[in-house]
């Protein structure tokens, strides 16, 4: 697990999470370092897990297949399976929801 200001010092300084240019650099050598590879992210919202506009059009590894998970009430326990939100990025701003607060049962690459 990397966290996104171990990649971007500056990530919160604005009050929600921007990572800049060169922290996909550092996120890319870490995991060549570690021979591992990105499927999913997973981000904190105060109320719902439901996908905001800023989630939509901006994806944290805009590649197909990326997985973003939310999790609800800033993961505050006890955090349940059913409301964590699951979605498939599927490319050009379009996603698919997966699992969570969305259906019962999680399926990915359907």
């Amino acid at each position: 697990m990397i966290y996104y200001d171990e990649l971007d010092p500056a990530a919160y300084d604005s009050g929600i999470c921007i990572l800049h240019a060169d922290a996909f650099s550092r996120l890319w050598d870490r995991c060549s370092e570690l021979e591992m590879t990105v499927v999913a992210d997973a981000h904190v919202h105060p109320f719902g897990a439901g996908q905001s506009w800023s989630d939509r059009e901006n994806p944290m590894i805009a590649r197909a297949g990326h997985i973003a998970i939310i999790l609800p009430r800033m993961a505050r326990p006890p955090v349940r399976r059913w409301a964590v939100g699951v979605y498939e990025y599927l490319g050009d701003h379009q996603w698919q929801a997966r699992g969570g607060c969305r259906s019962s049962t999680l399926k990915i690459g359907e």
